[in-house]
């Protein structure tokens, strides 16, 4: 075992276990009052569920820690080992997953064609791909001028 903690709390839990089931068994032997034992009992048993709660609340952070660290570990290997143009395949393949969806291609909001007012000369489809642009999104877009404005603006 990596964490010899784990075993501990094993091996606790265990022999109280057994220290229950030894209470039991007196408490069931002829003369014994019943409702000390049993008082007894629930003590142990609270005690082994408190001792546990402690431990696994350390051991959880820990964890926790330990799956991020190695999750970006893992994360820089996969990307260090990842062809850089899988991003293309990618975008190739999220494009289809949208078309069989019936929504409209992001390819032109990946490029910036948002209408913006004044911009009459874009074409049909960044009309309809920015129309199913968030309204938020398109508020806190700066204005952006196409090549075509700059150009126009230039002459």
């Amino acid at each position: 075992m990596r964490y010899p903690i784990y075993e501990y709390l094993y091996e606790l839990n265990r022999n109280l276990h057994e220290t229950v089931e030894i209470l039991e068994r007196i408490r069931k032997s002829p003369g014994m009052r019943e409702k000390p034992f049993k008082h007894h009992q629930v003590e142990i048993e609270h005690l082994r569920a408190d001792a546990t709660e402690d431990v696994l609340d350390v051991m959880s952070d820990i964890e926790v820690d330990e799956a991020s660290r190695f999750w970006s570990q893992k994360r820089a290997y996969e990307k260090s080992i990842r062809d850089p143009d899988d991003v293309y395949f990618e975008v190739r393949d999220r494009e289809e997953e949208r078309r069989k969806q019936g929504l409209p291609s992001l390819l032109g909001v990946l490029r910036g064609h948002i209408r913006e007012p004044g911009d009459e000369y874009l074409d049909d489809t960044a009309e309809e791909t920015a129309s199913h642009v968030s309204r938020a999104m398109q508020k806190t877009r700066q204005p952006r001028k196409s090549k075509i404005s700059r150009r126009r603006a230039k002459h």
